[in-house]
């Protein structure tokens, strides 16, 4: 028996494997994803006002999640903010069931408590407070995310931190991951090199990713008062001559800058994808006061308002989504997407410049690390381009992501394409999971099709069939309470559900998953 079961649990993946979604998963290439707690929606956590709902999150976009973040306290000990213990645990368990590690970051930008941390007086404390949430809240692994890492004035954090790093990387070779008991937990840092750049490079083997955090390649930055001009870092224009306009495209010739300082293997790097932008607004134009800034290159008269790391869920709704073709444009010499408003009362401070990143600038970013032969992404963050009003099922800019990085078509800017595909049907994880009694199975159609979606025991045994008709397109939901077709309950163990799509324009296209979920009583 234990021989038919392990065989039909083969047979399951392996359908999965041969029609399922595709999955970044499978890639060589890694995408690591931060997700602050506070964008995260827990049903039942103290904390919860995220709004990514967690049983919408997926998983198939991306190799790695980044849970944001513990903070590194002085005295040694861990600080959590929304990162409460009921969203910890509970969280991982859920991410290891699709697949997925969870690597717990520690910093942020503005931790300056490192330095203190990991002194002489401290350092053991804070090596045991680290493991402590590790085993606790069982990641699978620790990203430092140490801003600033200094080494001026009278502070060094290479001569602090640096035995730090090396103690936990010591540690974490003893122990294992809860996703892979045969693989050691991954030791993960997001770096800028300018802060100590030569002792990142020289400790590279120390890393599973050292990834540099580029946020600059897409869109404008705007340093100084009279700038907006695009910093799209891979094609590095130039500013026009005779003008003060700023533009630096330091970040991307980081990797370069890590090599000359000792580094060695390529792959141990990767790059960052910004779900943000820029926005300006109002303000008047120096060779026009009668306009407000709306196109790159202008230079101010007056300073215009000034938002950066614009929050996709926000820009979309706010502008892209009721946007125009006259007011959408894209910068050649740049190559960067903006959203270019006049104003309709000849006010200036109605006008609107906008400059976001977009499917394009993604694409090009992870070809751009898959030409420079990186190891991979990370991505700021996933909860941010998520708008559950209109969207409901996906992060629009995780989706750009997982084409660039699977080799599939390029998405227009700002908008996902949607063919009649079977790429385009989505399965859940089902949520909560795992569960007693009740779980609720989510999917997407984005096109009317015939489905039929069955429960089945691990040995293979039909349990119950949920769903078998025509549906018209939409997001469906469906919840299960752990009884069989005959209203009797099942026992707790390990369940599969299976669900089959074809359109019903061309029922020889099929869309074919299954994923695992669990009953325990």
């Amino acid at each position: 028996m234990r021989l038919l079961a392990i065989i039909i649990l083969n047979l399951f993946l392996t359908i999965s494997e041969l029609f399922g979604q595709p999955d970044v998963g499978k890639s060589d290439f890694w995408v690591s994803a931060y997700l602050p707690s506070w964008e995260l929606n827990i049903p039942g956590t103290t904390g919860n006002y995220g709004q990514l709902p967690i049983a919408n999150i997926d998983w198939t976009a991306f190799t790695h999640v980044i849970m944001f973040a513990a903070s590194a306290n002085t005295n040694g000990t861990l600080s959590y903010g929304n990162l409460l213990p009921s969203r910890r645990k509970p969280f991982n368990i859920i991410a290891r069931s699709n697949g997925r590690p969870v690597i717990l970051a520690i910093g942020g930008a503005g931790g300056e408590g490192w330095g203190e941390a990991c002194s002489p007086a401290n350092i053991n404390t804070f090596l045991k407070s680290v493991l402590a949430e590790l085993d606790t809240s069982q990641y699978d692994g620790i990203d430092l995310d140490i801003e600033p890492f200094r080494n001026t004035g009278t502070i060094n954090d290479t001569t602090r931190v640096g035995p730090f790093i090396r103690r936990l990387y010591d540690s974490l070779q003893v122990r294992r991951q809860y996703l892979d008991p045969t693989k050691k937990p991954l030791l993960t840092t997001a770096i800028l090199p300018g802060w100590a750049g030569e002792w990142w490079a020289k400790h590279e083997h120390l890393f599973d990713q050292i990834n540099i955090m580029t946020y600059d390649m897409a869109q404008s930055l705007g340093w100084g008062v009279d700038r907006t001009w695009h910093n799209n870092a891979i094609y590095g224009p130039q500013p026009p001559t005779g003008t003060n306009l700023y533009y630096t495209t330091i970040q991307t010739r980081w990797l370069d800058q890590m090599y000359k300082r000792g580094g060695k293997n390529r792959g141990k790097y990767g790059i960052g994808v910004d779900f943000n932008g820029t926005l300006y607004r109002g303000g008047t134009v120096l060779s026009d006061v009668t306009k407000g800034v709306h196109q790159p290159k202008q230079r101010w008269a007056t300073t215009p308002t000034f938002t950066w790391d614009y929050d996709f869920d926000v820009m979309f709704a706010t502008y892209l989504d009721t946007a125009t073709a006259a007011t959408k444009r894209y910068d050649t010499e740049a190559q960067a997407a903006y959203l270019s408003i006049l104003s309709n009362d000849g006010n200036p401070a109605n006008e609107v410049k906008l400059s976001y990143t977009d499917s394009t600038q993604i694409h090009r970013i992870i070809q751009y690390a898959r030409d420079s032969s990186m190891g991979g992404v990370i991505l700021w963050n996933i909860g941010e381009a998520y708008l559950p009003s209109k969207y409901p099922n996906r992060d629009r800019m995780l989706q750009f992501v997982k084409t660039a990085v699977l080799g599939t078509e390029i998405l227009s800017a700002g908008e996902p394409v949607q063919t009649a595909d079977i790429s385009n049907y989505i399965l859940l994880q089902n949520y909560p999971n795992p569960f007693n009694p009740t779980t609720k199975i989510q999917y997407q159609l984005p096109f009317e099709s015939r489905v039929k979606l069955t429960v089945y025991n691990i040995v293979g045994q039909e349990i119950i069939t949920l769903v078998n008709e025509v549906q018209t397109s939409g997001i469906k939901s469906i919840s299960w309470d752990a009884n069989n077709g005959w209203g009797q309950s099942v026992a707790s163990g390990i369940y599969f559900y299976r669900i089959e799509i074809s359109l019903i324009s061309d029922p020889t296209k099929k869309f074919v998953q299954v994923k695992q979920m669990v009953i325990l009583k």
